[in-house]
């Protein structure tokens, strides 16, 4: 086998993936021929019967090297390259009653949950129909559509009642698009809304902020000049007594007044009001 190339190796829970990637890398060494039967060993008067042997030992040797060491015993003895092979399949290809009820089981017992991902999740429900095909049974495609749809997770009932309303089932090729259509259709309008969710909160946030930023300011009344738009410890005229008395004047009289409710914005269905206070600490004059 290639250096270059890695397969897992046959545990026996495996086969079926196994065999597919094992085909192929026999097929790429110019081996598979021999492991099929396609080209016979011949006779050992035979002048290509050495060559034979060569090849049939890389290919057995491919194959014993794809195998986990617990399987080896039951593979001892066997002197050809489709021998290996043959008995692999008969080990691990069942088609006795017991690996037809598991992919049964598989097939119509098997449910999706919310946080499945969806197209493995498909693939694995289409594998066991291939599996159970292999083996000669063959599940009609409308009873198949059926327990796809049924397969999945409560997020698809509305899909699943507008395929059922329907006077035909779709074949289960196209069933297969359509949820999968279905469900990055609904994937994208959630992002799509939580992205507009976000931008409206952050434009609000701006709102409020120019608001404090601006608004505010121009509420804030200066106890040392009187005069709007800053706050005595930022006021640059000189502190004398009348300006004290007049402070504290003004905080006498804005104690009615504590609280102002102010409705800023209406803006995308968000209310926001804002409870602003009047500065009404008591100020020590130096």
């Amino acid at each position: 086998m290639a250096a270059s190339i890695k397969i897992d190796q046959l545990t026996g829970d495996n086969y079926d993936t196994w065999k597919i990637h094992m085909r192929a890398i026999l097929k790429k060494n110019d081996l598979w021929e021999y492991v099929s039967g396609a080209i016979l060993k011949p006779s050992p008067s035979d002048p290509k019967y050495a060559e034979w042997i060569k090849m049939d030992g890389k290919a057995e040797s491919d194959i014993l090297l794809a195998v986990s060491s617990s399987e080896l015993a039951a593979l001892d003895g066997l002197e050809s390259s489709r021998a290996i092979w043959d008995k692999l399949k008969s080990m691990y290809q069942s088609s006795g009653p017991a690996r037809k009820a598991s992919l049964l089981k598989k097939l119509v017992l098997t449910r999706m949950r919310e946080e499945d991902d969806l197209k493995k999740h498909i693939a694995d429900f289409f594998d066991a129909v291939k599996k159970l095909r292999e083996i000669g049974l063959i599940v009609i495609d409308e009873l198949l559509a059926i327990l796809l749809l049924y397969s999945l997770p409560d997020s698809f009932a509305m899909f699943r009642t507008a395929i059922e309303s329907r006077d035909d089932l779709p074949s289960t090729e196209s069933l297969k698009v359509k949820i999968i259509e279905d469900f990055e259709g609904r994937k994208s309008q959630t992002v799509d809304q939580g992205a507009m969710f976000v931008k409206r909160i952050n434009k609000n946030a701006n709102l409020k902020k120019n608001y404090d930023n601006h608004g505010r300011k121009a509420y804030v009344e200066c106890y040392r000049c009187g005069r709007r738009g800053h706050i005595a410890r930022d006021c640059k005229v000189k502190f004398t007594g009348k300006h004290k008395k007049s402070a504290q004047q003004l905080e006498r009289d804005g104690d009615n007044e504590r609280k102002t409710t102010m409705l800023l914005s209406t803006t995308e269905d968000v209310l926001l009001v804002v409870y602003l206070e009047t500065s009404t600490a008591v100020m020590a004059w130096a």
